[in-house]
């Protein structure tokens, strides 16, 4: 027997389930919608596009995004995970972490969100990384700041694409270390610390308090999201893309020591 723990946010519409196993968290939803009369539908990369582009009035422009050929040598992008489904736009996921990538290493590691907050941001701990293609596989590599290492470097420079990163992010006071899958945006792993000194709430104090970190780490990654697809969807993306590509064509950073 194993316990999942849950998060039921009613005045977001948001159901944070504690746990990473695909089959626990399918049991988890029909239970729940057995019990209640609700939908329940996974918050993917594609899904959280669609739903900002809903709010942001971008639905035609977001219907027009085809995934992006980070290397001119290839005529088009092929992604072996995509299926090509229409309206199926997880591949934004892996275009998303890319696109951090280069933002930390190139621009700057502070990324301005559209609630006019700001957050710090860093590769840390784990990153996996597959050939879009399917044909020279996939890698892992763990290090206290795996985009550092050469081995990276390379494999983004042949045409392999993130597909999970660790991430450590800061904003408002609080500091978010956590594990994310590109297409399914599945965390794990994630641990929250505050610059609070006043910790010694216990009881229900303690639990309001953790909850508000929950809702706070899941409103910075979906705030870093929507920043990344209104710069995806808009005019900045064609400078973005043709800066990302002049960056994998560049001699890569030696690894700090």
């Amino acid at each position: 027997m194993r316990q999942f723990a849950l998060l039921w946010d009613l005045n977001q519409g948001i159901l944070h389930f504690g746990g990473s196993s695909a089959t626990a968290s399918e049991q988890c939803c029909d239970l729940l919608t057995r019990a209640f009369p609700i939908e329940l539908s996974r918050l993917t990369a594609g899904r959280r596009a669609q739903e900002w582009a809903a709010k942001a009035k971008q639905r035609k422009a977001l219907d027009e995004v085809t995934p992006s050929t980070f290397r001119l040598s290839e005529p088009r992008a092929d992604i072996a995970w995509w299926n090509n489904e229409s309206g199926n736009l997880d591949y934004l996921g892996n275009e998303f972490l890319l696109w951090l990538w280069w933002h930390f290493e190139t621009q700057s590691d502070t990324i301005a969100l559209p609630d006019d907050s700001e957050v710090t941001g860093m590769f840390a701990r784990t990153l996996s990384l597959q050939c879009p293609l399917d044909e020279s596989g996939k890698e892992t590599i763990s290090s206290e700041s795996p985009v550092t290492l050469p081995e990276a470097a390379q494999a983004i420079r042949t045409g392999k694409l993130p597909r999970k990163a660790g991430l450590t992010l800061v904003r408002q006071g609080e500091q978010y270390d956590l594990t994310l899958q590109a297409e399914t945006f599945t965390i794990s792993g994630a641990k929250i610390q505050t610059n609070d000194t006043e910790n010694a709430e216990e009881g229900q104090g303690m639990l309001e308090r953790r909850i508000e970190s929950v809702r706070g780490l899941h409103g910075t990654v979906s705030l870093l999201f929507d920043a990344f697809c209104q710069r995806r969807v808009g005019k900045a993306w064609s400078a973005d893309l043709e800066a990302i590509r002049r960056w994998l064509k560049s001699e890569p950073k030696r690894a700090r020591h």
